[in-house]
């Protein structure tokens, strides 16, 4: 059995916490075992308990990947997703990474998105949601959960013939109004968790559709070729025989403020004080100024270098459609190595200048990269590293300041905790950045190499 993680997204619905570089799953707000955890790190850590992490695959956009292996290490297992699409596409990218790994057609594949609110016994439904796909000879299986209320919020799986601990798929409903939600609930009706179980095989005929090699490398060649469309209308839908399993522990989808918050242990992250006229609110500040709240009633307030959210939480789940009167601009960016703070962003004579405040950790360091369009000058503020470029070795101290030209490559690596502004000169319209090595090790013999030719 292999676990495909969708961990894609546009990060919305959970803004300006999260942006397009953090979605809402890796927001660290949920209390674990060492502190603030995010969605998928919990995930991870339920699939861990099971014994099922090694089988599991996140697929993700190439913008997540930092953030990712910052959260779960940098061994985790990534399809990359090369642009932005659906579940179908992104579900046979996933597939096609298992079967270039060795999987054979008959590996049994069950997928997941990574935000769900569960306890450890709904992974551990995963060898009975694959056991009734093999008894049943259905094309798919699904997993739905028994709903505690009837909600206009979630899809529902209508149940047709109960057989031996799974029933036939009648039909799907997606988010009725309330009344009809009631007449779910009286024909037992489940909740839809989102879970596929089929197996390798049935996605390999779509490659076959739509005229591409079932290898890894060629899906991602012919990404754009397929249509923008979701699992559930490309593959679920068209199947001639689908059956569902019954989950009756604990679901949720905590996708938005308001079923975030009913999570949260704590009623404010952050420097934040809310006085005592305020009852059901939730500030979470990231900003390094203090934020008070006071006489608020069932609010969600966020406050990020990305903007600031005043909302009552009902109203909260309808945040995107406010999104799109205005231009978003990610500020905060979480990457394997540190953190990029955007403080100011502007154009001046004529091109475009950002300051960033960039944390590189004690012992990290960035690729050997180099930006086509823009100029970078760095000033360091506090610690010590090393900048390597083509040509030289520097050392990074509090006060030294260096400018890297557009099309130069250069590495930094944080000797103690390394923090410096970084002022970006230039066409800041798309992004830019060519990388070349990835390894410290690598980098330095090139350095070594391109000096022994030169001298």
């Amino acid at each position: 059995m292999k676990i495909l993680l969708l961990s894609g997204g546009s990060g919305q619905r959970l803004w300006p916490l999260s942006n397009d570089f953090c979605s809402k799953q890796y927001i660290k707000v949920l209390s674990g075992e060492d502190g603030r955890q995010s969605m998928l790190q919990r995930v991870f850590s339920q699939l861990k308990s099971v014994g099922k992490s090694d089988d599991a695959v996140i697929i993700a956009s190439e913008a997540q990947k930092d953030i990712i292996y910052s959260q779960l290490g940098s061994k985790t297992k990534i399809a990359v997703e090369p642009s932005r699409k659906d579940t179908f596409p992104a579900i046979l990218l996933g597939c096609s990474w298992l079967y270039e790994q060795g999987s054979n057609e008959d590996e049994v594949v069950i997928v997941m998105p990574v935000d769900p609110y569960v306890e450890r016994d709904y992974f551990e439904n995963f060898e009975l949601l694959a056991k009734k796909l093999n008894e049943s000879g259905s094309d798919i299986a699904l997993m739905g959960a028994i709903p505690t209320y009837p909600s206009e919020k979630y899809g529902y799986i209508i149940p047709g013939d109960q057989k031996d601990g799974y029933f036939d798929i009648k039909g799907f409903k997606e988010k009725p109004q309330l009344e009809e939600a009631k007449k779910l609930l009286a024909q037992k009706a489940l909740w839809n968790c989102g879970v596929f179980c089929f197996k390798l095989g049935l996605i390999k005929a779509y490659c076959l559709k739509y005229g591409i090699n079932f290898s890894y490398s060629d899906v991602k060649a012919s990404y754009e070729k397929l249509p923008k469309i979701s699992f559930d209308y490309e593959v679920l839908e068209k199947s001639g025989s689908k059956i569902a399993i019954e989950y009756s522990g604990i679901w949720k989808d905590i996708g938005t403020w308001n079923t975030l918050t009913e999570e949260m242990d704590v009623d404010s992250i952050g420097d934040v004080y809310i006085d005592d006229t305020s009852s059901a609110t939730h500030v979470v500040n990231t900003l390094d100024i203090p934020l008070i709240v006071m006489g608020a009633d069932n609010l969600i307030v966020s406050a990020t270098y990305d903007g600031i959210l005043v909302a009552d939480k009902e109203r909260s789940s309808y945040l995107k459609d406010s999104l799109n009167r205005i231009k978003i601009s990610p500020r905060y960016e979480e990457r394997i190595w540190g953190t990029i703070k955007t403080i100011d962003r502007s154009e001046e004579g004529g091109r475009g200048v950002c300051t960033n405040k960039v944390k590189v950790s004690s012992g990290k360091h960035t690729s050997y990269h180099r930006h086509t369009e823009h100029d970078e000058i760095i000033t360091v503020l506090s610690g010590e590293g090393l900048l390597v470029t083509e040509d030289c070795i520097l050392k990074l101290t509090p006060g030294v300041s260096v400018t890297l030209e557009a099309g130069r490559f250069h590495a930094i690596k944080g000797s103690k905790e390394l923090v410096y502004i970084e002022v970006l000169l230039g066409n800041l319209e798309r992004d830019d950045v060519e990388r070349a090595l990835f390894n410290w090790e690598d980098i330095m013999q090139n350095y070594f190499d391109v000096n022994k030719k030169l001298s």
